[in-house]
């Protein structure tokens, strides 16, 4: 991951624990398409 990744995850870190799984779920399902 690049740093401004690394920070956006931290940032998300901060918020609902669920809204983070949510973009990880995302970035999952997008990325290998």
């Amino acid at each position: 991951m690049t740093l401004q990744t690394k920070e956006v995850a931290i940032m998300f870190l901060g918020m609902e624990w669920y809204w983070w799984l949510l973009i990880v779920v995302a970035l999952v399902i997008c990325i290998p398409f």
